[in-house]
């Protein structure tokens, strides 16, 4: 009596298609994301150097570029810095592009107080 063997490659197929989905969703849940862009005044376009950006518990501050890169879990990307009001978008508007954040300064009666 001869014995059927069944075809691997189907099999591997099938098992594959499984386990892709559950392992997907566990990649994404173990890797921070990661965020980069830029921090500029509102109002005359420069560049804000050492500002704040948080994700999660994670803290970074931008370089006198006003470029910053952070990796981190949370909900939302917020900016601040002294002598400007914070801004914050949500962290899956930001996904795999560059953010620009335009911080408008602080003012008292209508004038900067800078």
């Amino acid at each position: 009596m001869r014995t059927r063997r069944l075809p691997l490659l189907p099999l591997a197929i099938a098992i594959v298609v499984l386990l892709l989905p559950p392992l997907a969703a566990v990649r994404a849940l173990a890797v921070p994301g990661a965020y980069e862009g830029r921090v500029l005044d509102a109002v005359t376009g420069r560049p804000i150097a050492d500002a704040l950006v948080t994700v999660g518990s994670t803290v970074s501050r931008t370089d006198r570029d006003g470029m910053f890169r952070i990796a981190g879990e949370g909900g939302r990307l917020a900016v601040r810095a002294v002598g400007y009001r914070r801004a914050a978008l949500p962290a899956e508007d930001l996904a795999g592009k560059p953010a620009l954040l335009r911080l408008p300064p602080h003012t008292v009666n209508g004038a900067c107080d800078a």
